[in-house]
């Protein structure tokens, strides 16, 4: 029984919610593309050897923006040591 309500309570709840996104328009939508952009900056920013934590950060101020600004910076000369250690061949990664 306690599963039925909570169930009808959260349907009741995220009804709620997205009839008020729906009513939000612009906003809603600029929100939801700054919060998916934060994972994305964070894996390109691991990848390109930057660090995560400093670049969730900056995609929570500035949002997709800093997809492109994470390009026109150098590739951190720590990552090519990451991916591709110092005497192992190529052959690993297959």
């Amino acid at each position: 029984m306690e599963d039925l309500i909570l169930a009808f309570v959260t349907f009741a709840a995220s009804i709620c919610f997205l009839n008020h996104l729906a009513h939000a328009g612009m906003d809603a939508f600029v929100i939801v593309v700054a919060l998916v952009s934060m994972p994305v900056v964070g894996y390109l920013a691991y990848e390109r050897g930057r660090s995560q934590r400093r670049w969730v950060w900056i995609a929570a101020a500035i949002g997709p923006l800093a997809i492109p600004l994470l390009y026109f910076l150098p590739q951190h000369p720590a990552s090519e040591e990451r991916i591709m250690p110092v005497g192992k061949s190529s052959a690993w990664l297959y």
